[in-house]
């Protein structure tokens, strides 16, 4: 899906204390240059979501539709950030419902999926795509919202640590983001050996205004998908349209 406009926080993450205050942010709104939508007509591949680079111009994103991995070259103009190039190559089938975040860790040899049916994050060898195991979810995740559950996913290889959040606030945590308010989910980390170590509230903006239609649509709110930076921080981007 193209979105008019998405918003990238940046989210400290260096507290001590566990599920507490709200960690802070810096905010940058990011517009879309107008380059329309990405070149995939023809491939397969539908409802593509989550995207993990996996060296030089080559990348590979999860589809939630058939729980499929595609592969994708895409050349970028570093002087303009546009497309020069792109095109999507033949599917691996990786199983599970909903796809919608995915992480490669080379250490491991592994490509690693959230699902938000379940929830679940699951490990595939890679390449092949052969099932090796699941990464243990903190059982909170389960009061997730119908469809708001872990969207995003992100390895950091400098701290060897793994990042996923859910989509809106469990629904143990509280409401839903509103046109007043925005909602708090949770950033769950993993260690090396892929074990929750760690676990951070963060609160997103509120929703800008009903342009889609009237009343409110779920899916127009929250984050979608977390980046870990070489100094322990992360990129949050959240969806807004």
């Amino acid at each position: 899906m193209l979105l008019p406009r998405y918003l990238v926080r940046l989210a400290a993450t260096t507290l001590a204390c566990a599920f507490a205050s709200p960690i802070a942010a810096a905010d940058w709104m990011i517009t879309d240059p107008g380059q329309g939508s990405f070149p995939i007509a023809g491939s397969g591949a539908t409802e593509l979501s989550g995207l993990a680079w996996t060296g030089g111009d080559t990348y590979v994103a999860v589809s939630d539709s058939g729980g499929r991995l595609f592969p994708i070259t895409a050349v970028v103009d570093p002087a303009t950030g546009r497309l020069t190039s792109a095109s999507v190559g033949a599917p691996t089938t990786l199983g599970g419902n909903d796809l919608e975040g995915v992480a490669r860790i080379d250490a491991l040899g592994e490509i690693l999926t959230s699902d938000e049916s379940g929830p679940h994050i699951r490990r595939y060898g890679w390449p092949g795509g052969a099932a090796v195991g699941a990464v243990a979810v903190p059982a909170v995740f389960a009061n997730a919202r119908n469809n708001l559950s872990l969207e995003s996913l992100a390895w950091d290889p400098t701290t060897e640590r793994l990042w996923t959040a859910n989509e809106e606030a469990l629904a143990s945590d509280g409401p839903v983001a509103s046109f007043v308010a925005g909602t708090t989910v949770r950033l769950q980390r993993f260690d090396a050996a892929l074990q929750a170590d760690g676990q951070w509230p963060y609160t997103t903006d509120a929703l800008p205004g009903d342009i889609q239609q009237p009343g409110r649509d779920i899916e127009a709110s929250g984050v979608t998908e977390l980046i870990a930076l070489p100094d322990g921080g992360l990129l949050a981007l959240e969806r807004a349209v």
